[in-house]
């Protein structure tokens, strides 16, 4: 005898496990990411970010560039911090899904900012700021621990863990850029 109960496509405890990979992944890749900034600086620097600043006598990189772009760490950093209260905020009043996905957005539209600043749009570091926002991803995903009532230590330690592993996508990015991926394509893989 058929069942009246709807049958779905993935069981209940698929579904979990799917939706508990999709927060880790994006834990992992967004948390953090300011904190790989050695790795952005030296791209930034090789694409001439703020070497308008240097005299035209100076060859490569000078004190002014450099600081200029050290500059955008602070920001980040700043901003890496505060992000998570607001992010908390709207997941206490609204719901995790919508803290979840402005920070998803802010970090396409901080991306995005990155990739028309120039000499004439200087943006960088709203950009930076943006891209930062990344780390109110972890107040949302720790919700998420309670998909697995019997495991919540477990899950929490290891989304929060995640988090530790995005300051390895600058260098990641570093590298494809050093081998010859435009900066526009980096930026675009990280749209991705």
């Amino acid at each position: 005898m058929p069942s009246n109960r709807r049958t779905s496509l993935f069981s209940k405890k698929s579904q979990r496990k799917a939706v508990f990979s999709t927060i880790f992944f994006q834990n992992s890749t967004l948390c953090a990411l300011v904190f790989g900034f050695p790795a952005f600086r030296a791209i930034f620097i090789a694409e001439g970010w703020f070497s308008w600043l240097c005299s035209d006598s100076s060859n490569g990189t000078c004190n002014a560039q450099v600081l200029a772009i050290s500059s955008l760490f602070t920001v980040a950093a700043v901003t890496s911090y505060i992000f998570p209260l607001l992010s908390g905020i709207i997941q206490d009043f609204k719901s995790p899904k919508l803290s979840s996905t402005t920070t998803i957005l802010s970090v396409i539209l901080g991306t995005i900012i990155l990739m028309i600043s120039s000499e004439q749009i200087q943006l960088y570091h709203v950009g930076f700021a943006l891209l930062a926002a990344g780390s109110g991803c972890q107040p949302s995903s720790l919700s998420m621990t309670r998909l697995f009532p019997t495991h919540v230590p477990m899950a929490s330690s290891i989304l929060s863990g995640a988090c530790g592993l995005s300051p390895i996508v600058p260098v990641l990015y570093n590298f494809l850029y050093f081998i010859g991926f435009s900066f526009l394509t980096v930026m675009s893989i990280h749209l991705a």
